[in-house]
This record gives C-alpha cells, structure tokens and sequence, in this order.
C-alpha cells in the first residue's frame, strides 16, 4: 500500500492524494515488490535499498546513497496475545523527498501527521526526528508492559505464589530484553553519530538539541532493558533457591519420617521369631510393646530437632 501526504504548513491541514508530487510524505505500507520499484522510478531511489527493509531480519543502520540517506531502525508492537514483536522500519530522507517503509501497519507512525499538527512534509529533515521518536517510543511502552509483569512476578514470589507459568514468562521476556538491546545500541550508535555530525544531516539549533534529546531517551532504554535483565535473574535465582529449600525441606521429612517409622518395624520383627520372648503371656504386653514403640520414636524425633534436623 502507498499512501501520500502533504503538509506544507502548519497552518495546513494534511492533503492525500492517489499520486507522487514534491514534498510529500510516501508512507509504504506492507507494500509488494511491484510498488518498491514503482516508487524507486518515481523518486529516484536505489530499488535494492528499499527492499532491504522488507527482510524481517534487518538491523538498523544507515546508508549514503547519491546524497539520500537511508536509516534502517526498528519499532516495537504486541499482538492480541500479548506477545512482542519487532518490526524493521526505513526512513529515507533525500532533496525534498521523505519515506518510510514497514512492513506491516504503524499506527503510532501513521497518524503523525494527525496528532501533531506543526509538522510539515516538505522538510525531511526536520521530519526525520519525530519519526525517530515514535519509533524509539514503541519500545518504551512495551518496556512499561514488561515492568508491570516483572513486579508482578516479584510479588507472586514474595508471597510464596511464583509459579511455572511465571518462570516460562520470565524466559519469554528475557528474549525480548536480549532483542531490544541488539536493536537499539546499534540505533544509538547512529544517533550519536549524527549528533556528533558525522551522518550526512545538518540540523538547525533546536533540531540538534531534539537530536540530543532522542539519543539521551535511547541510551536510558538501553539501561532500562539491561536494569530489567538483571532483576529477571536476581528474581530467577530467588526462585531456584526458594524451590532447593523447598526441596531440602521435604527431603528431611521424608527421611524423618524413614527413621520413625523404622522403629516400629524394628520392635515388631523381634516379636515375630518363632522363639520363647519375653512377655509373651502376659497381657498387657501388647499396650507396653506399642508404649515403648511410641517412646522411642518420640525421643529420636526430639533428637532429630535438637540437632536442627526439622
């Protein structure tokens, strides 16, 4: 799908149209094989490039080609289910032209435009770093989804209620911590790049200080994802020696139990032999036998607790 969008004034409001002019935004959306080059031919753009951010797999990065710049990133989503997912995004920015690419549909991307009506389409430049933002901002609201599970979790431990489920979550999130971070420190080190001005973008003052302002909220989504990883593995040994000492805990009663039940049948597989014993018509013998059975499993358990065993 190809849509266009022009602004050429914040005093505007956003015009479509069916076809290409100059300083329009071109959004491609899940866009086929046939439109990447259409748009390729129309805006003079270099095919392959385009199609490099149809691969799923693409990492973000930034090429020069022909004074058109090309910066590959990625954004964030969840699906009905609650799982993540990553999507590549591309940005191209040349000589009154502006792009962007995705393969399936961004609302938060899409409806830009809308929501913020100062923005306009024939400046690609300074077009460029609210797209960023949106970009960057898809990751920080599925890291504040992730936050909220992990407390939740942390929760369900302290009141002895983690479960499985929680643990099986837990390596499902830690993928997507390991994702995010593979994502974006190779975004920051783009934006600190073109901070430090050796991308091929020239910004206004103000541009420059929203530029800062972009890799600075990057770099404390970098943190906030390895903060996340590392409390999932404090809170995933919590949990291996809560369930060791749950282990050793029932381990013992299991054998205390071994050893107090072995004295009954110790004392009953003497009065088994077919031999002359002690007591044998006398009848209370029954009532002292099960007495004294009863004594003496009652003194090895105050041993075993004297000894700290239970």
């Amino acid at each position: 799908m190809i849509k266009y969008y022009l602004r050429k004034s914040k005093h505007e409001e956003v015009v479509t149209s069916l076809s290409y002019e100059p300083g329009q935004w071109v959004q491609l959306i899940a866009p086929t094989e046939e439109e990447i080059h259409y748009i390729s031919r129309e805006l003079s753009l270099e095919p392959s490039l385009l199609l490099d951010a149809t691969d799923m797999d693409e990492m973000p990065r930034f090429e020069i080609d022909d004074d058109t710049a090309y910066l590959y990133t990625r954004f964030a989503w969840k699906n009905a289910g609650g799982t993540i997912h990553t999507e590549p995004v591309l940005f191209v920015v040349g000589k009154g032209v502006f792009v962007s690419l995705t393969n399936r549909s961004f609302p938060a991307l899409e409806d830009l435009l809308i929501r913020q009506k100062h923005l306009v389409t024939n400046r690609p430049k300074h077009l460029l770093l609210p797209v960023l933002n949106v970009s960057l901002q898809s990751y920080a609201s599925q890291l504040a989804h992730i936050g909220r599970q992990i407390r939740t979790a942390r929760n369900a431990l302290r009141d002895e209620k983690f479960s499985n489920k929680h643990f099986v979550r837990f390596v499902e999130i830690e993928d997507f911590l390991n994702d995010f971070l593979s994502e974006l420190v190779p975004t920051n080190n783009i934006l600190l790049n073109m901070v430090a001005g050796r991308k091929a973008f020239s910004f206004t003052e103000t541009d420059h200080d929203i530029l800062e302002d972009l890799q600075l909220e990057t770099a404390q989504l970098i943190d906030e994802s390895k903060g996340y990883l590392k409390t999932i593995v404090n809170i995933r040994e919590a949990y291996s020696n809560v369930m060791t000492n749950n282990l050793n805990r029932q381990i013992k009663i299991l054998t205390t139990l071994t050893i107090v039940l072995t004295v009954p049948t110790i004392v009953g597989s003497f009065f088994g032999m077919n031999v002359g014993i002690p007591l044998d018509n006398n009848p209370l013998a029954f009532p002292l036998i099960v007495g004294t059975t009863f004594g003496v499993a009652f003194l090895v358990l105050y041993f075993l607790k004297r000894k700290d065993w239970l």
